[in-house]
C-alpha cells in the first residue's frame, strides 16, 4: 500500500515533470499490484510507471518522460528504459468524390 508520505513525493516527482498528480483510479491500481515505495528513487519508478500508462493514451505527453529522467538522474536515481505503447492514429477516410 502506498503511505501518504510516498503518495505526496510521488505527486510532487509528477508536478516537477509537468503532469499532474495521481489519480485516485492510479493509485488504488497501484495498491492492487501492491506496490510500497520506500525510498525517494522508488518514487521515481512509480512516477515513471504512471507517466508511461498516460503517455501510452496522449502522445502529445511524451516530453514529461524526459523531465522525470532528467529529474532522477539529478537525484541519482536510475530509471529502467521502459518504452510507452502508443497506439497509431487512426485515420478517418471520408468517402466521396469529385465528379
Amino acid at each position: 500500500m502506498i503511505s501518504e508520505d510516498a503518495q505526496n513525493k510521488t505527486d510532487s516527482i509528477l508536478r516537477q515533470s509537468d503532469s499532474d498528480s495521481m489519480t485516485q483510479d492510479e493509485i488504488d491500481f497501484a495498491n492492487a499490484l501492491g506496490v510500497t515505495p520506500e525510498s525517494d528513487c522508488d518514487c521515481y519508478k512509480l512516477a515513471q510507471n504512471v507517466l508511461l500508462e498516460r503517455v501510452s493514451k496522449d502522445s502529445n505527453l511524451k516530453y514529461t518522460l524526459t523531465r522525470l529522467r532528467m529529474l532522477a538522474d539529478a537525484n541519482e536515481c536510475s530509471l529502467s528504459d521502459k518504452q510507452p505503447v502508443i497506439k497509431p492514429a487512426r485515420i478517418l477516410v471520408i468517402g466521396g468524390g469529385l465528379s
